[in-house]
C-alpha cells in the first residue's frame, strides 16, 4: 500500500523526466524537434509507458491483494484446525475424566470392602480365640484336651483394575484443498498445538 502511495505521489516528476527521456530517444532515432512526427513519437513514447505503468501498478495491488487474502486464509485454516483439535482432544480429556471418576469410584467401594473383610477377620479371629480358650477349658476340666485347627480363612477381595485411558494421538485435519495440519495435544495447558 505504500509503494502504491509513493507512486501516485511521484507521478508527476517521474512523468516530466520521461518525456525528457522520450524527446531525446526521439531525437535519437532520427525525429526533428519542432515537427509533428517528433510530438506524434513522443506522445506515442509516453502512452506506451504510462500503460505500462497502469500495468505495473495494477499487478503490484492484484500482488498485495493476493497476499492479503492468503495470508488470511492461512490463519482461518490454523485457527479452524486448532479449534477442531481442541474440541476432539476436549472429548477425549471428558472420557479419560469419566472413567477416573468411575475408576476412584471402585476404588473407595474396594476400600470399603477391604475394611469390612478385616473387621470381619478380626471378628472371626476373636471368636475362634474365645472358643479356643472355652475348647482348653472344657478340656482341662474333663482331664483331656482336644484342639481345633482354625476354620477362619481371609477373604481375598481383588481390586479394580485402572481404566483403560484413551492416549492422546496426533490429531491432523485434512481440508477440502486436499492441505492437512497437524495437532499434538499439551496436556498441562489441555490446549493442542497445530502445525
Amino acid at each position: 500500500m505504500r509503494l502504491f502511495i509513493f507512486i501516485i505521489l511521484f507521478i508527476p516528476y517521474i512523468a516530466f523526466a520521461n518525456l525528457e527521456q522520450y524527446k531525446t530517444l526521439c531525437k535519437e532515432i532520427g525525429y526533428k524537434p519542432g515537427t509533428e512526427n517528433f510530438g506524434s513519437c513522443v506522445l506515442k513514447l509516453k502512452k506506451k509507458n504510462d500503460t505500462q505503468n497502469v500495468e505495473a501498478q495494477q499487478q503490484i495491488v492484484n500482488q498485495q491483494q493476493n497476499q492479503y487474502q492468503q495470508n488470511t486464509n492461512e490463519a482461518a485454516t490454523r485457527e479452524q484446525a486448532i479449534r477442531e483439535a481442541n474440541e476432539h482432544f476436549a472429548r477425549i480429556q471428558a472420557q479419560n475424566d469419566a472413567r477416573q471418576r468411575q475408576y476412584q469410584a471402585q476404588m473407595l467401594e474396594y476400600q470399603r470392602q477391604i475394611a469390612e473383610a478385616q473387621k470381619a477377620q478380626a471378628k472371626e479371629r476373636e471368636r475362634q480365640k474365645n472358643l479356643k480358650l472355652i475348647e482348653l477349658g472344657l478340656g482341662m476340666a474333663a482331664g483331656k484336651y482336644e484342639s481345633r485347627g482354625s476354620s477362619y480363612g481371609s477373604t481375598y477381595i481383588a481390586p479394580p483394575a485402572p481404566p483403560p485411558l484413551n492416549p492422546y494421538s496426533r490429531y491432523r485435519m485434512t481440508f477440502p484443498d486436499g492441505s492437512y495440519m497437524d495437532c499434538d495435544y499439551n496436556s498441562n495447558t489441555r490446549n493442542a498445538n497445530c502445525f
